[in-house]
């Protein structure tokens, strides 16, 4: 009966897991709170206007409300009780169900889930969903147009593994996410790299580029 608890002291294989979450708990639930804990389930953190955003529901905070009376691995993130997140290896479970059940739904809620965050002037849980989902060109033009966000936050190591996954091409349609690739990879003594980006932008015209030939005159110093 205590869910809570089973997780905590859980130690068996994740098929067991499977067995249990699907027998023990969400046949237990209704169709309508089976199919929102699998869509929220690739938030990492929600309210309820998210939720709703994400669902196209306008029963969200019922379906919380019911959650936490049931003890259903809801966790409150704040003191205010209205930001949450469902217990990780609950919410892994149900996004595996969703992929297996509603195969593609997953991207469409991220990219829901992404414009949400960014209407909301939050760009960094926005780019995430992004990238979860997938989209790496919409990510890209996303971080380049939060660039100077992401980076007066202090948040460069995050940015530099965002980066990372960034394809080459996408970057060059983007010379101020290459001019930033540049340094976050030289600042991380990732110099080899760093030369292999400004040198690419070496062969780039235009005013753009004017401040490349100095990025690779400094990193060879």
């Amino acid at each position: 009966e205590d869910h809570a608890t089973f997780i905590s002291s859980f130690s068996g294989s994740n098929l067991e897991l499977a067995e249990y979450l699907t027998e023990d708990i969400l046949a237990r639930q209704t169709e309508d709170c089976r199919v929102f804990l699998m869509q929220t389930s690739i938030l990492e953190q929600f309210c309820v206007p998210l939720c709703e955003a994400v669902t196209g529901r306008s029963d969200s905070r019922a379906m919380i409300d019911h959650l936490d009376r049931t003890n259903l691995f809801l966790v409150p993130v704040d003191s205010q009780q209205q930001w949450f997140r469902y217990h990780h290896l609950f919410a892994s479970f149900l996004r595996h169900a969703l992929d297996r059940l509603y195969p593609g739904m997953a991207q469409t809620l991220h990219k829901t889930a992404a414009h949400w965050f960014f209407e909301a002037g939050q760009p960094i849980p926005g780019v995430e969903h992004l990238f979860n989902a997938g989209l790496l060109d919409a990510a890209a033009q996303a971080l380049n147009t939060h660039l100077d966000t992401l980076i007066d936050s202090g948040r460069t190591r995050l940015l530099l593994r965002w980066l990372d996954r960034i394809p080459e091409a996408t970057r060059d349609r983007y010379p101020l996410l290459n001019q930033a690739y540049a340094w976050l990879l030289a600042s991380t003594t990732r110099l080899k790299d760093a030369m292999h980006v400004a040198e690419r932008l070496a062969h780039q015209s235009g005013p753009a580029y004017a401040y490349v030939p100095k990025v690779v005159e400094c990193l060879r110093l």
